[in-house]
């Protein structure tokens, strides 16, 4: 069976994300932005372990019929 749920932004890509150092205004808090980051490569592996997991489920039961 093949998933429609291919994701169009992995968790690599999240943690691998490198931003420029705006040069004149406002910016963000560089060290806020790189904790959100991390939550959120986090939640989106422990996504895409839930989502692997489920699919070797669904291959096993469906080997059953």
């Amino acid at each position: 069976m093949t998933s429609d749920l291919n994701p169009r932004l992995t968790s690599q890509e999240v943690a691998d994300a490198v931003f420029p150092i705006a040069k004149f205004g406002q910016g963000y808090d560089l060290l806020e932005v790189d904790a959100f980051l991390d939550a959120v490569v986090a939640a989106m592996q422990d996504l895409e372990a839930t989502v692997a997991s489920l699919q070797e489920q669904v291959a096993r039961l469906e080997g059953r019929q």
